[in-house]
């Protein structure tokens, strides 16, 4: 039999042959479809108000 698994360090993990282009197609065009790989708009800090410090925070609500 083949050899399942191959621990070199410059291989392992890294996804090879059919199955792994398969999975890296399905996985490019759900980040496509989703707009995972779209530019993001800038923040506007602006619009952000931190909360007035008072004391401790409670750790438990």
């Amino acid at each position: 039999g083949g050899k399942d698994y191959d621990a070199d360090f410059a291989t392992r993990m890294k996804g090879q042959g059919i199955w792994a282009d398969l999975l890296r197609q399905r996985f490019t065009k759900t980040c496509d479809r989703l707009g995972f790989n779209r530019d993001r708009e800038p923040l506007d800090l602006g619009l952000f108000r931190p909360a007035a410090l008072r004391g401790q925070g409670d750790l438990f609500g």
